[in-house]
């Protein structure tokens, strides 16, 4: 924010939004955007709004009751036009018992001319005469949402209209398109003649399997594309194949299943730079796969599920690019399909006890310059002494954090933590011990290292024990807090 008059963004989202407004505008006079966000839970007076419309450029309007309906009904046409960021929730005929159609040309009037209109965020279950008016030409973000299955014939066939009256000039401004809509209406506006070669940011959710090969033809148009969030249902069955000349984008999200189809096309995976498959698992043979086409990639965070064997005949890919690695894991043997020699950051989020040798000998075989390593147990229990983890601590030897929660660390690892042999130049360390006496042993004698080889790195110390420790107390806590003091640095712990 480089200066508060000129710049500030200003959200008003208050149980009374219009004395907010009328507050800002007399304590900021030259705030260069007031941003209004109006729920249900607000209620207006009819003049309520007028005098301070033409310095509202961001606008959040969820129409959901009769009341906020009636009240668009006083405010002048074209009072809205100036708005340059616009979210609107239209009601259905169920929700404020009055036709949708008044109400959307209602909306046209207030909108329909909105000259600066850049960003559009719609969500209506039926076509509204709004996307025949709004300036498409100068549209450079538009989002909408259908969140109603039924499609009548009539209904599709106003969607259909819609597609045919748009068109786009050369210079349209529109980047970012992002499709949420449930039923056949997904198709249609697939269609429309968006300027799918300049996009560089897409977001689509396919609810419906048949679907998904007008996804794939509308994404073979997209030929700049930067960011791709495809969100598929059902995907390891979706039919055919992906069209061969499919562009890569440089970062995917795949938060549904992973298509079998898009596996078998080379040239959707060959630039990604970053890739997070994370909320539906993936087993070993398509986390191997997925290694095996992405070469150039940077960045990757994944859940990878199942305890099969690694693949016959498999060769260890070498993701030589990549420097940033999450894994959500069932089963440890993931680490034999790769090898990272640049990774800089390594997180594992483990879903059950893991054994740490796999884990070792990765790290040992890539050699890489680990600066932050986090390893977190989902899994209620805590893991004790596991068998391993002193190996890879040796790899982590710049500056960064170390994090182990839930995982009970042994005896001789925190002596290396202590004297220094091991994680010799982290500024945060959080791990979990058996009792408090033995964390603040530890954090005792490394605090007194450092500090007598000229330098304390450490900032800050996080220590936890499994619950019903019964060995914590005050006095030990009191001497933790002396350390924090003397050497400048946070230091807490917590049992549980």
């Amino acid at each position: 924010m480089r200066s508060l008059w000129g710049t500030s963004i200003l959200i008003l989202d208050d149980d009374d939004p219009i004395i907010a407004t009328r507050r800002t505008f007399e304590c900021l006079p030259d705030a260069a955007k007031v941003s209004v966000r109006i729920t249900d839970a607000v209620e207006l007076a009819k003049d309520a709004l007028i005098p301070y419309l033409h310095r509202v450029e961001e606008l959040d309007w969820r129409l959901r009751k009769t009341t906020t309906h009636e009240l668009w009904d006083v405010l002048p046409d074209m009072a809205l036009s100036h708005i340059v960021s616009l979210k609107l929730v239209l009601p259905t005929e169920r929700q404020v018992g009055a036709p949708s159609a008044a109400i959307s040309r209602k909306a046209v009037k207030l909108f329909g001319e909105a000259s600066r209109l850049e960003e559009l965020e719609l969500w209506s279950d039926s076509p509204t005469p709004l996307l025949y008016d709004i300036p498409w030409q100068n549209l450079t973000k538009f989002t909408l949402h259908r969140t109603e299955n039924p499609s009548h014939e009539t209904e599709l066939s106003v969607w259909a209209r819609v597609g045919d009256t748009l068109s786009f000039r050369p210079n349209a401004r529109l980047h970012t398109i992002f499709l949420d809509i449930k039923g056949d209406v997904l198709p249609i506006v697939l269609s429309y003649a968006f300027p799918w070669h300049q996009l560089i940011s897409c977001h689509l959710n396919c609810y419906s399997r048949d679907h998904f090969p007008e996804i794939l033809n509308a994404l073979e148009n997209c030929a700049a594309l930067d960011f791709l969030n495809l969100h598929v249902h059902d995907g390891k069955t979706l039919p055919g194949l992906a069209p061969s000349g499919l562009q890569s984008p440089k970062r995917l999200i795949l938060p549904g299943e992973l298509p079998t189809s898009l596996m078998r096309c080379p040239t959707f995976w060959k630039n990604i730079r970053e890739l997070y498959i994370t909320l539906t698992p993936i087993g070993h043979e398509e986390f191997a796969e997925v290694a095996r086409q992405c070469l150039y990639i940077e960045i990757l965070s994944c859940y990878v599920s199942g305890r099969e064997a690694v693949p016959l005949g498999f060769n260890r890919v070498e993701l030589r690019h990549l420097h940033k690695l999450s894994l959500t894991l069932e089963d440890e043997r993931v680490f034999d399909l790769i090898t990272t020699p640049l990774l800089t950051q390594l997180t594992v989020h483990a879903q059950r006890f893991l054994d740490f040798v796999p884990i070792s000998e990765y790290i040992l075989r890539s050699q890489p310059n680990i600066r932050h390593f986090m390893y977190l147990l989902s899994q209620p229990g805590w893991q004790d002494h596991p068998i391993g983890i002193p190996r890879p601590l040796h790899s982590i030897a710049s500056s960064g954090s170390f994090f182990a929660r839930r995982i009970v660390l042994p005896g001789d690892v925190l002596d290396g933590i202590a004297s220094m042999l091991l994680l010799p130049a982290v500024d945060t360390l959080v791990v979990s011990t058996s009792t408090l006496d033995d964390f603040y042993s530890m954090v005792k004698r490394r605090l007194e290292t450092e500090a007598a080889r000229g330098k304390v790195r450490l900032r800050v110390i996080k220590g936890s024990s499994e619950p019903g420790d019964q060995t914590s107390d005050n006095s030990l806590l009191l001497l933790l807090e002396e350390l924090s003091k003397k050497y400048d640095v946070r230091c807490s712990f917590h049992s549980g």
